[in-house]
């Protein structure tokens, strides 16, 4: 499925999104949402798991001619986090040099969302959502906080399903759909 959010922007120029973008096991991962939603506790929660920060509220981005979506940091914003009850960071000096990302293509999007409206996971996922952002299709995952639910193994878990799917290999619910075409064709038991 494919969502269409921003219309397709020139080549040259950066456009500053609100949001947080990381690096994380070598995917430029995007994330927004509305503000206090947790956007960068959630970064400092994947600094904390050992990925890096590409740029803290307010990403630059632009779509290149042979079609990836680029990110990086405005040299102000540089190594700097903002977290609520915290202040601003220096997350080189708290989590070393190699915390902070140079820029990175972005491969994922993540769209932090707010529980109270009631957003719905589908029981079973077969396919990748897409969106468009800057007419870059990128996988978008809907990320609801819920009481209990680790973040940063979440967003971990989403790259790991992309990077996966993108290798050609087969989602998780297809093995699923065909063990049980073949215990059904076979007549057994499910146990």
């Amino acid at each position: 499925m494919v969502i269409s959010t921003a219309t397709p922007a020139s080549t040259t120029s950066w456009h500053s999104l609100h949001g947080v973008l990381l690096v994380v096991e070598d995917t430029g991962v995007l994330l927004t949402g509305s503000s206090g939603s947790g956007k960068s506790t959630l970064a400092l929660e994947l600094l904390a798991a050992g990925h890096a920060l590409l740029s803290d509220d307010a990403p630059l981005v632009r779509p290149s001619p042979d079609g990836r979506l680029e990110g990086r940091c405005p040299p102000i914003l540089r190594g700097l986090l903002h977290v609520r009850g915290l202040g601003i960071i220096d997350v080189a000096r708290l989590y070393g040099s190699q915390a902070v990302a140079a820029p990175h293509d972005i491969g994922l999007w993540v769209q932090i969302s707010d529980p109270t409206q009631g957003f719905e996971y589908p029981t079973v996922e077969r396919d990748l959502h897409y969106a468009s952002l800057f007419g870059v299709a990128l996988p978008l995952f809907r990320l609801v906080p819920t009481l209990g639910l680790n973040r940063a193994v979440w967003v971990e878990c989403a790259v790991r399903q992309v990077e996966h799917q993108a290798a050609g290999e087969q989602h998780a619910s297809h093995t699923l759909a065909q063990r049980q075409a073949r215990r059904l064709r076979g007549g057994s038991s499910c146990v």
